[in-house]
């Protein structure tokens, strides 16, 4: 929470709170207990089930986007891994 606070007013504000030690102290006191979440992860099965039981009519543009982007992340991860 810090780094973002910082920087947003950095480029926004040209302020730097770096030198405002109770704002750090109480911003570390702040977010003591936040836990951040674990997004959900897609596996190759999750992906084709999707794209063979979800209606055309209605995702064929997610669909689309999907194999876009499955196929480029295989072919980017092919060609980077294997060099």
């Amino acid at each position: 929470m810090y780094s973002m606070l910082k920087l947003c007013l950095i480029v926004h504000n040209n302020v730097d709170i770096s030198k405002f030690l109770k704002l750090i102290a109480f911003l570390k006191r702040a977010t003591y207990h936040h836990k951040p979440k674990k997004s959900g992860v897609l596996d190759d099965t999750h992906i084709a089930k999707f794209l063979g039981e979800a209606s055309n009519c209605s995702y064929l543009m997610t669909k689309v986007q999907k194999v876009n982007k499955y196929f480029f992340i295989k072919i980017f991860n092919i060609f980077f891994r294997s060099h």
